[in-house]
């Protein structure tokens, strides 16, 4: 990165130029024509009025397009006619929690002995 508070503000004979590797000979060329004195790098691109407003245009349009089809109505299939819809819950009989198989209590960590815990359950209707 040049720095002209470096330079002692001397910017003659120097060009700053960003290398493009799948572009070679675009480096080539500005080196030649700084060698000639005649170098056609400019600046990099500034924000200009054109290059703004296009952005906000894009950015309006996207924004629009994302309102306008948040608002699209959809049609659902239903029948205009009322119907009933009746649903119950039956639930059947508690079931006790199985224990599991007999094991060694020495061989379990202090934090995990006990009785099994187990979520209850009930039986089918």
């Amino acid at each position: 990165m040049f720095r002209p508070t470096r330079a002692n503000g001397v910017t003659d004979g120097v060009l700053v130029l960003d290398f493009d590797p799948s572009a070679p000979d675009r480096l080539r060329r500005e080196a030649a024509n700084f060698a000639v004195g005649k170098p056609t790098v400019t600046g990099p691109p500034g924000w200009t009025l054109l290059r703004v407003g296009g952005l906000f245009f894009v950015f309006a349009a996207i924004l629009g397009a994302t309102v306008g089809l948040s608002h699209l109505r959809v049609a659902n299939p239903e029948s205009p006619d009322p119907e009933l819809v009746f649903s119950f819950k039956a639930f059947g009989e508690r079931e006790t929690v199985a224990s599991t198989a007999a094991r060694d209590e020495s061989k379990v960590p202090i934090h995990m002995r006990g009785a099994p815990m187990g979520k209850p359950q009930r039986g089918p209707v």
